[in-house]
């Protein structure tokens, strides 16, 4: 325990016995840790990594080591799910086709009886007219119409006074 904290402190640059650096150059285990934790600061500090020639042998002898399959059991697996699963889904589909043809002809049967004639049109909410009519509002147009509509007004009242004048002199 007390070596992992001198091997922690000794690579930060604080200061650590003599005998320390001895140890760390004999002990093969403390020359391990000593890369293990250069390694670990490596990749907190997000410095790139020098991978050596013993993590590829490593490397080789786990992928060597590793068991291979050669039929995968997913596809059994699969196979048997299909197998209990279809009977199900071709019920299914029977059943909601049946369902569609017995709502259908319930549903022609009563439109049927309850046929009724409209004494009076259903209320229009939205004008008809057979003329184009503006889809965006443009407001200078708005405007000028509004100013071109307001100028006729006052040239209808401005007659009629004329109107009622010359009829009461």
């Amino acid at each position: 325990m007390q070596q992992n904290k001198d091997l922690s402190a000794y690579i930060d640059g604080e200061w650590v016995e003599g005998n320390f650096t001895e140890a760390l150059c004999s002990s093969t285990d403390l020359q391990q840790k000593w890369q293990h934790y250069h390694t670990v600061r490596s990749v907190m500090r997000g410095e790139d990594l020098l991978l050596g020639r013993d993590f590829s042998e490593k490397m080789e002898a786990l992928i060597e080591n590793e068991e291979m399959d050669l039929q995968p059991k997913t596809q059994r697996m699969g196979l048997k799910v299909k197998r209990w699963v279809m009977p199900f889904m071709q019920v299914g589909i029977a059943a909601s086709v049946c369902f569609v043809a017995v709502l259908g002809v319930n549903v022609m049967n009563n439109s049927n009886e309850n046929e009724f004639v409209q004494d009076q049109p259903i209320l229009q909410t939205l004008p008809f007219t057979n003329s184009i009519q503006q889809v965006s509002l443009n407001l200078h147009d708005e405007i000028r119409k509004i100013e071109d509509e307001k100028k006729k007004v006052e040239e209808q009242q401005l007659l009629k006074e004329k109107q009622e004048q010359q009829q009461y002199p």
